[in-house]
């Protein structure tokens, strides 16, 4: 009672073990034989998770009750505070939940798995310190994922909530509140294939960058990747749905979304 536990992790494989209560100083996960790994009520002081979901098959990692405050990327690995590189033809089995994101200079999660599950987290005061170093402050990239999860998260003060700028395949976006005070951008989802996008609220409360109005869903493609398809865009609250830049093949459907500025499309 009383003590205070720092452990640097580097599971290669491990199986059944929890860690509660620390504070970590860096974690790495991996091994396609590793399965129930639990972290909770534990700290990430300008330290990064890396889970490396290129080995993982339906591993049950939870990550739950931790904080993730002030990571500078650049400082080894990829951008998120937790970072999961790639993906294998099964679910990951990954489950990050309950958690607080906060401060620093890179993406809150950068994710390229299969089936990682995002749920009712907290992301707030990441704001893109300097961009001409290319460093990244996106709340939760994806990059190269498939059927993500994010579900019931609350960003605010942040630069952008979600970021899926070169292909998103079959994600899942539900029930999250997105106060977005930088990019005008809340939520970008270029070259999407069949994800759906419903009953979540990006605020417009004002003017963000390039004095555009904030809580824009932003849809199309790059001009070197192929237009989104099969995108389902339901029962959301709004600024407005642009595809600012290439195109989409048609929505698979766009119903009940209430927007602030411009005309809605659909029922």
């Amino acid at each position: 009672p009383g003590a205070t536990a720092t452990m640097g992790v580097n599971f290669r494989p491990a199986a059944n073990i929890t860690l509660d209560g620390l504070t970590i100083s860096g974690l790495t996960i991996a091994g396609d034989q590793t399965k129930n790994i639990t972290v909770r009520n534990s700290s990430f002081p300008q330290s990064q998770a890396t889970l490396r979901t290129g080995e993982l098959v339906n591993a049950n990692i939870l990550f739950e009750h931790n904080t993730h405050i002030g990571y500078v990327a650049g400082q080894g690995g990829g951008e998120g505070r937790i970072f999961l590189p790639s993906k294998t033809s099964q679910p990951s089995g990954v489950t990050i939940q309950n958690s607080l994101f906060a401060g620093g200079n890179s993406d809150g999660i950068q994710n390229g798995g299969r089936g990682v599950r995002i749920l009712n987290n907290e992301f707030r005061d990441m704001q893109q310190i300097d961009g001409a170093s290319g460093v990244h402050a996106d709340s939760i990239q994806l990059y190269g994922s498939s059927e993500t999860v994010i579900r019931g998260n609350w960003f605010h003060n942040v630069a952008v909530g979600i970021m899926c700028a070169d292909g998103c395949d079959h994600e899942a976006v539900e029930d999250n509140v997105f106060a977005v005070n930088g990019s005008p951008y809340a939520v970008q989802l270029l070259s999407d294939a069949g994800s759906v996008f419903r009953h979540n609220t990006l605020l417009d409360y004002g003017t963000c960058d390039y004095n555009q109005p904030c809580g824009i869903l932003y849809l199309g493609n790059k001009s070197s990747d192929p237009p989104s398809s099969g995108t389902i865009l339901k029962d959301n609250i709004l600024t407005r749905v642009c595809t600012c830049s290439g195109s989409t093949n048609g929505l698979a459907e766009q119903s009940h979304n209430l927007v602030t500025n411009g005309p809605a499309a659909g029922t």
